[in-house]
């Protein structure tokens, strides 16, 4: 899943979906059941198998907004506007908002993840610049009619893990319809 997380976060030209398979017996028949394995799904299941030396998942944005100011002075004005965007969607009651600080103390991302699902359409980076990760698998499933609309606003495709630091006005407002819709 790493591997696949990393591929998708270099390059916008490769989508791969891993799934995993299960057997279980019903009333004396072997079922398989595939699941889809998400980075969402992934994370949880990491968390659980993982030591805690790989990184630690803060509740609430307050540990990401303490790294701003270690940032470089360029990205700390749209990492406080992202953090601002985030904490709204937050008092509107669409997403939890939660800090993931990755292993080293250089690599952090809130995470504005939908009540419904514990799953978000999109993460926000501070890893030494500002950016914006998709979950395509989140789109597609929660809020699909705002794929285009975004991928024109971000000018790249919404792919499992793709970013975008081409962060705008625009595209949050886009980002804040597309979270609205898909926390019905």
């Amino acid at each position: 899943m790493t591997l696949v997380a990393y591929l998708g976060h270099v390059t916008d030209k490769l989508v791969v979906d891993l799934a995993t398979v299960s057997s279980y017996a019903v009333d004396g028949t072997s079922v398989v059941v595939p699941q889809r394995v998400t980075p969402e799904r992934h994370e949880m299941t990491v968390k659980k198998s993982r030591s805690q030396e790989t990184g630690i998942l803060h509740p609430g944005s307050e540990k990401f907004e303490a790294t701003i100011s270690q940032s470089s002075s360029e990205d700390q004005a749209p990492l406080r506007q992202l953090l601002q965007w985030a904490r709204d969607l937050e008092k509107q009651g669409l997403v939890n908002l939660a800090t993931y600080e990755g292993k080293g103390s250089k690599r952090f991302t809130l995470l504005p993840r939908l009540k419904t699902e514990n799953a978000g359409l999109v993460t926000i980076w501070n890893d030494g610049g500002t950016s914006l990760q998709f979950w395509r698998t989140v789109f597609k499933k929660k809020a699909p009619d705002f794929i285009e609309q975004i991928e024109n606003l971000a000018e790249t495709r919404i792919g499992q893990g793709n970013t975008t630091r081409n962060i705008s006005d625009e595209l949050l407002a886009a980002l804040t319809e597309a979270y609205a819709a898909a926390a019905k």
